[in-house]
C-alpha cells in the first residue's frame, strides 16, 4: 500500500447495539474514553466513539497490531498522528464526521484528508 488511500466508514445510528458500543470503547486509550464522555449530547458521543474506533481498525487493516495498541500524539498543528508502535508511523489518517456518519482515510507515507458532511 504505497500509494492507495483507503477508506472506512460506519452509519453511526439506531442501529447500533450496546454490544456495538462496548466493542468500540474497548479499543480505545483511558484518555479517548474519558474524553468521549465529555460530550453532553449522546448522539456526539456516540460519533467520538465509534469515529476514533473506526480510526483504530482501519489502521490495523494496514498493519498486523491490534486496535487497541495504537498511540497518537498531536503534530505542530494539532492533528493526530500514530506514535506508536513507531514501525508504522508512516501511516496517515483523516478523520471526520457528520450527523450519523464517520469516515477514515488512510495511506502510507503521504498526508491524507477526507471531510464529510451533511446533505442540505
Amino acid at each position: 500500500m504505497t500509494d492507495a488511500v483507503n477508506v472506512w466508514y460506519a452509519r453511526v445510528d439506531g442501529a447500533l447495539t450496546a454490544a456495538d458500543l462496548h466493542a468500540c470503547a474497548a479499543c480505545l486509550s483511558d484518555d479517548e474514553r474519558q474524553r468521549g464522555e465529555r460530550y453532553r449530547q449522546e448522539h456526539d458521543r456516540r460519533l467520538f466513539l465509534v469515529g476514533h474506533a473506526l480510526v483504530r481498525v482501519a489502521l490495523s487493516s494496514q498493519a498486523p497490531i491490534v486496535p487497541a495498541a495504537w498511540e497518537f500524539r498531536a503534530d505542530a498543528y494539532g492533528r493526530p498522528e500514530v506514535s506508536a508502535p513507531h514501525v508504522h508511523a508512516d501511516l496517515r489518517f483523516s478523520l471526520s464526521h457528520t450527523d450519523g456518519l464517520v469516515v477514515v482515510a488512510v495511506c502510507r507515507a503521504c498526508e491524507v484528508g477526507v471531510d464529510v458532511e451533511t446533505a442540505a
